[in-house]
């Protein structure tokens, strides 16, 4: 199945990750691809949050670059898998889909873009990854630690906890015609967008609505500690993009990655949320900076159609890169 407008689409497709159907959505590259891009939602996980997202990156890399977007399991809004997934359970199965779809020799480099929790997915899943063609890590507001002093953050890990209850009483909204659905959604949110306002439907499935706050209950345990530095200093390359007043990545924890990081490999763009992905000014503008450094990647690579031209039965991709810089102090 194909949406959007133009000559390119969204394609939607169900992908085998490890044992778990799983829903992608991908923006293909016109011509052989320079560059692989997979981006790993947040929380609640539904790719057609980013579809906005896709399509801005797609136009500024000109069409060279393939775009996907996997849902976290559980959260693909069809009901494709059973039973709850804990973070855990989540970077296995991100670490399954480097290795199955993008680790096989010929394949262009790739770029993994992550979203909140899913920043911390794709750094333990890339650093896990020996075998897998990963030249950059970016975080997208990322949710690396818990910060327990945060009133937002208890009220959600309280919340959490009760994720069989809450995905009980969310089960009548099911029965909703999509439009009524789509006024209690705006009127409680105030979400305006359409492509927002019918992911934000298919998250109000009772097994999503589950599958979310059970892998919340998950983070709030797991994430209780430092920042991952050691998984960070195994990465090839690391980007983070920081927001002003965001709850999941507060001000102390910004000055700590600052300090251990330095300047260079952090970004901040006025106006941006943790939630830009709700917002097509928002995801645009984001995609607009990451593009330049992913044209860095691109110009590093071996020209896929040029070695195809020559008679390359396999293509290997060599690109310069920079080793994350975390200071040890």
């Amino acid at each position: 199945m194909k949406t959007g407008t133009g000559s390119t689409q969204v394609a939607r497709a169900v992908w085998t990750v490890g044992r778990h159907p799983t829903h992608v959505l991908r923006l293909p590259s016109q011509g052989p691809p320079r560059l692989n891009v997979l981006i790993i939602p947040g929380n609640p996980g539904v790719a057609e949050y980013y579809e906005p997202f896709m399509h801005s990156l797609h136009q500024g890399l000109q069409g060279r670059a393939c775009i996907t977007c996997v849902s976290q399991l559980g959260m693909d809004g069809q009901g494709l898998t059973s039973g709850v997934f804990s973070l855990s359970d989540q970077i296995q199965h991100k670490s399954d889909l480097l290795r199955q779809h993008f680790s096989q020799e010929g394949q262009p480099p790739l770029a993994l873009l992550a979203h909140s929790i899913g920043a911390y997915m794709a750094i333990k899943a890339a650093a896990g990854a020996a075998d897998a063609r990963v030249r950059a890590v970016v975080a997208m507001y990322p949710f690396l630690e818990h910060d327990p002093a945060c009133p937002r953050q208890r009220s959600l890990a309280w919340l959490s906890r009760r994720w069989r209850w809450v995905g009980r009483l969310v089960a009548p909204l099911q029965l909703l015609p999509h439009p009524w659905l789509s006024a209690v959604v705006r009127v409680q949110s105030g979400m305006q967008e359409e492509h927002a306002l019918a992911a934000t439907r298919l998250v109000l499935r009772s097994d999503s609505v589950r599958n979310a706050l059970f892998l919340a209950s998950t983070e709030f345990a797991e994430l209780e500690g430092s920042l991952p530095w050691d998984d960070l200093r195994r990465l090839p390359s690391f980007t983070a993009y920081l927001a002003e007043g965001d709850m999941w990545c507060p001000a102390w924890q910004q000055q700590l990655l600052e300090k251990r990081l330095g300047r260079t490999q952090l970004r901040r763009i006025p106006g941006q949320t943790h939630a830009f992905c709700s917002y097509s000014d928002q995801s645009r503008d984001l995609a607009s900076s990451i593009v330049a450094d992913l044209n860095g990647l691109m110009e590093g690579a071996a020209d896929p159609a040029t070695m195809l031209a020559a008679g390359e039965t396999q293509l290997y991709v060599t690109i310069p890169y920079v080793k994350a810089n975390i200071d040890s102090s």
